[in-house]
């Protein structure tokens, strides 16, 4: 027990001891440890600075009572972890220089019941020579302190390192001083040498088109053209109308002479006649031009008999529509018809550009007028040798469609060659007219045959119809004003008066087709 209170007083005495040691040591006004002054001109380092206290780079001397004058040997910054006043490496004119030493203003410490230490603030003159060869710093680490702000109511020492790095650098009074370079003359390529390297625009050129089968449009482009060709079309009946037939007649009492027969207003088809097409157009601007366009002047007549045996009435001929078979018991000589049809066209456009004018495509729209005529001429005719009997029925029709159409037209190129591709169609008034007549062989109105009736009558109308176009036009260059022209075209016409029609009554419902090639040449200026 004694032990263990002995060792407890030693303790108590020695931490006693230590603490008293710690005190006076960490005292603000405690002196320094001596330490030998540095001569920064013999390249000495500078004294460590010790404790909390802030640094002041002279060895540490208090005055006596009454203060002395402060006279510290030449200043050398403290090293990393120093005093935060002085960071900056401090480096004075050389001997050359016409700046006097620094002298810091008097050292006046704090009594010792002031507390900690609080010189006066440092604030030398800006001082920035130009030194012969750069500072080294006198640090442990070889590197610049680290950046520590200043206490409150410090001025920063200008010579201490900032945060975005060392002030700018002013040479030392009285030293050289050195302006900008004089510009010399722009550099000029010796001559014969290669050309100035001019880089390549930004991607591709843009692209232009080869000359192609068409020139593109423009104002000072042609503005006429002129086309001519050869048109062939053939036409299809539009209805095929029982006319009649021939039987065996067992009357005769005689073998069968000649085979029997049957008769329809379409046996014989209206095959292709030649006609013509002209086209006069006119352009106004690059994307609108008017065409005008006339076709037609075919004719076709087409018939077919059958025929009855004349010699021994072993074979005769009837048809529902005429009177004199039924009267005299037969034709004994022919049963037959004959169809004709002829055809007019006249269109006046404007085709209007809907894509940019390009010589190997290009998309246009048209509208415009037309006028379409179509006239019928159907004949159904019957004879009898043995009693000089003869009845012709004759039915005449005219239809013109006038009206509005609309259509577009595409067109594709390769070099010389154009293919034209052109679509129309459109709803038109028909303002149509059918004549019809019955007239026997002697003219009579009644009477020959007896029972024989004879008719001449006449009806006018107005109804709608519809016609639809398509062609195809091939052209090819054959120099810069001539193109040689083929193509093949197609029309559709529903809403038609139509001759075989006419024989059961009044009828102008009928659709005919055409269709067929063209040749010819055209023009422009």
């Amino acid at each position: 027990m004694k032990t263990t209170l002995l060792r407890l007083a030693l303790l108590i005495v020695a931490s006693g001891s230590l603490a008293a040691a710690a005190e006076a040591q960490s005292s603000p006004y405690s002196p320094m440890p001596g330490q030998p002054t540095a001569d920064p001109a013999a390249g000495q380092a500078p004294p460590q600075s010790y404790g909390p206290a802030p640094y002041n780079p002279a060895p540490y001397n208090p005055t006596v009572a009454a203060p002395g004058a402060y006279n510290p040997p030449p200043y050398n910054p403290a090293p990393a972890g120093g005093n935060p006043y002085n960071s900056a490496p401090y480096n004075p004119a050389p001997a050359a220089s016409s700046l006097p030493p620094y002298t810091p203003p008097a050292y006046n410490p704090a009594p010792s019941s002031a507390g900690p230490y609080n010189p006066t603030p440092y604030n030398p003159t800006p001082y920035n020579p130009a030194p012969a060869t750069p500072a080294a710093y006198d640090s442990p680490n070889s590197g610049p302190p680290g950046y520590a702000p200043p206490p409150q109511g410090y001025t920063a020492n200008p010579y201490a390192t900032s945060p975005y790095g060392p002030p700018s650098y002013s040479p030392a009074p009285g030293g050289p001083s050195f302006g900008a370079a004089p510009s010399g003359p722009p550099y000029t390529p010796a001559p014969g040498g290669p050309p100035a390297y001019t880089p390549a625009p930004a991607g591709p050129p843009a692209y232009t088109p080869a000359p192609g089968p068409e020139l593109p449009i423009t104002t000072e482009g042609p503005r006429w053209r002129f086309a001519a060709d050869a048109l062939f079309l053939e036409r299809s009946i539009g209805s095929n109308v029982p006319l009649g037939y021939t039987v065996y007649n067992p009357a005769s009492m005689l073998p069968q002479a000649i085979p029997t027969d049957t008769l329809y207003s379409g046996d014989e088809p209206m095959a292709l006649q030649g006609g013509v097409r002209l086209e006069l157009g006119r352009r106004f601007t690059d994307d609108i031009a008017v065409d005008a366009v006339y076709w037609g002047l075919q004719q076709w007549s087409v018939g077919r008999n059958i025929y009855g045996d004349p010699f021994g009435d072993t074979v005769l001929a009837f048809s529902p529509w005429t009177q004199t078979d039924a009267l005299i018991g037969g034709f004994n000589n022919y049963l037959g018809y004959t169809y004709k049809s002829q055809i007019n066209n006249f269109e006046l456009n404007e085709k209007i550009m809907l894509t940019q004018r390009d010589p190997y495509h290009s998309l246009a729209w048209l509208w415009g007028f037309r006028y379409f005529q179509m006239s019928d001429n159907f004949t159904l005719s019957g004879d009898d040798l043995d009693t000089g009997d003869y009845e012709n029925i004759n039915w005449k029709t005219q239809n013109e469609l006038v009206g509005l159409q609309a259509g577009l037209q595409w067109t594709k190129g390769w070099e010389r060659f154009q293919l034209v591709t052109e679509g129309k169609a459109g709803l038109f008034a028909n303002f149509y007219n059918q004549k019809g007549n019955n007239l026997n062989s002697s003219g009579a109105a009644y009477g020959d045959p007896a029972g024989f009736v004879p008719f001449s009558v006449s009806h006018d109308g107005t109804d709608v119809a519809g016609l639809f176009e398509l062609s195809l036009l091939a052209r090819y260059r054959l120099n810069d004003f001539l193109w040689l022209r083929l193509g093949y075209q197609g029309y559709l016409i529903t809403g038609l008066a139509l001759g075989p029609r006419q024989l059961g009554g009044y009828s102008h419902g009928g659709t005919v087709a055409f269709d067929g090639p063209s040749l010819g040449l055209e023009a422009s200026w």
